[in-house]
């Protein structure tokens, strides 16, 4: 998802509880609007106003539009064609600045606006599936033949004739180098 590209459209919805009026005044210091630019941005229309930006940029500007009081729509980037409902407005950098980016207050905005859209998708045909009745082997292959061990070598004592110590394997003593060569002096 990180190399997608998305289209970001405004259509002049605020966050609740927030001044229309202050939001307007915000957005429009955001985007160095004018009067007519406002009335357009503020429609009720969607309006693209960046297109095949990532994810990063699309992120900053959600942030600055939801700092100013308003929400933005993310899409993802359409065809090269030109759409009449765009405008070529862009926020002051000093506002995306990563620096100035500030969470929003507890219990503001949704996190349903920064959540993917999905699309569904097709069922498969699973009519002809069905479940076996509880206790039935599913398994019906063969087990493999038991492994051949040669156990004629093998011999078996009387119960409690013998200890642990009749099992451990006597080991050589290893031999003592020969060190009649070496001489001990006093310095």
């Amino acid at each position: 998802m990180a190399s997608s590209l998305f289209d970001l459209y405004f259509s002049g919805k605020i966050i609740a509880n927030e001044d229309p009026a202050l939001v307007q005044a915000r957005v429009g210091k955001l985007f160095s609007a004018d009067e007519r630019m406002l009335r357009r941005l503020f429609s009720g229309n969607p309006v693209r106003i960046k297109a095949g930006v990532d994810q990063e940029e699309a992120i900053r500007y959600r942030v600055a539009l939801r700092d100013c009081g308003a929400l933005l729509e993310i899409r993802t980037a359409e065809s090269e064609d030109r759409d009449e409902t765009r405008i070529a407005a862009k926020p002051a950098k000093e506002s995306l600045a990563r620096d100035q980016l500030t969470l929003l207050p507890a219990n503001t905005g949704s996190l349903a606006d920064c959540a993917p859209v999905v699309r569904p998708q097709k069922i498969p045909d699973i009519s002809a599936m069905q479940l076996s009745p509880p206790g039935s082997d599913i398994d019906t292959s063969q087990p493999p033949p038991p492994a051949a061990i040669a156990s004629d070598r093998f011999t078996m004592t009387e119960p409690h004739s013998g200890t642990l110590e009749d099992c451990r394997r006597e080991q050589p003593p290893e031999p003592i180098p020969d060190i009649s060569h070496l001489k001990i002096t006093s310095t």
